[in-house]
């Protein structure tokens, strides 16, 4: 499979549909920028577990597709965002975007690559959650920092990742954490209006 930066998937085609696709294609490549085309309303939600960027009806095409092309460069502008940390004694450069959780071990952090690359740096998740909560790190577990965009689903006791890895959940903070996800969830799905 070609490797796409963003990819525009009609809901409803003859043979497979765009939710096939992007089903497919998740398993594959969680960062992919997906946005889906649709006159179909009821689909909608369905379409969600798949992190759509965005939805484009067909009758507003005209007036949506810009107001996407605007959005899509404030995204990628916005993604070009890096952490830095001193790793063997040089400095290491890696996309928060690309981070799916911070673990803290012993005193130490472990960050963990959506490429399954793993670092260990000396730092706090509060500093962490500090610098990085406002672009979609949620702090599930006293122990991790997650970021949003890799969150698959909510089980009673863990937080189920793409890649089906189990982060463990505070049960005394599980509504508060339901709510941080689906507000960053709106914030990155961007309906037009």
């Amino acid at each position: 499979l070609p490797i796409y930066d963003i990819l525009v998937l009609d809901i409803d085609m003859p043979e497979i549909s765009g939710i096939d696709i992007a089903k497919h294609v998740r398993k594959i490549n969680a960062n992919v920028t997906i946005v889906f085309v649709t006159n179909m309303d009821n689909l909608v939600f369905e379409s969600i577990k798949y992190s759509p960027f965005r939805f484009v009806r067909k009758t507003k095409m005209n007036v949506e597709m810009p107001e996407l092309l605007n959005s899509l460069r404030k995204k990628y502008s916005e993604e070009s965002k890096y952490l830095t940390f001193n790793l063997d004694g040089e400095m290491k450069e890696v996309k928060l975007t690309d981070i799916v959780y911070f673990e803290s071990v012993k005193h130490e952090i472990y960050i963990h690559m959506q490429d399954k690359s793993e670092y260990k740096i000396s730092d706090s998740l509060n500093n962490l959650l500090e610098k990085y909560e406002t672009i979609g790190f949620i702090r599930v577990h006293k122990s991790y920092i997650v970021n949003f965009r890799y969150i698959f689903e909510f089980q009673k006791n863990y937080v189920i990742l793409d890649d089906h890895t189990k982060i463990p959940i505070s049960k005394n903070r599980i509504t508060e954490i339901k709510k941080e996800y689906i507000d960053f969830t709106r914030k990155e799905i961007q309906w037009c209006q």
